[in-house]
């Protein structure tokens, strides 16, 4: 087994705001506990063109509400999301 696929099951990463707010989150990689960390803690999050709802801090997450609450409306490019905080 590989030592990143072992990483997947262990997720030695843990929350830096464990301490502060007893978060228990824990990835497997630093660069996903950045998201965690932006999205929950520091309350970043992307704004969906069409309904102005903050929807979440991954662009992958904001295309998937734009198809499914806004049928034929186009995804959005990392340069066109917009983050706001909230």
């Amino acid at each position: 087994m590989s030592r990143k696929h072992v990483r997947k099951h262990v997720r030695p990463v843990q929350c830096p705001y464990k301490a502060t707010t007893g978060c228990t989150s824990r990835s497997a990689e630093k660069r996903e506990m950045k998201k965690h960390v932006k999205g929950v803690h520091k309350g970043m999050k992307f704004q969906c063109p069409y309904c102005l709802l903050p929807i979440s801090y991954q662009l992958f997450n904001l295309n998937r509400h734009i198809t499914r609450q806004h049928s034929g409306m186009r995804t959005v490019t990392q340069d066109e999301a917009y983050l706001v905080s909230i």
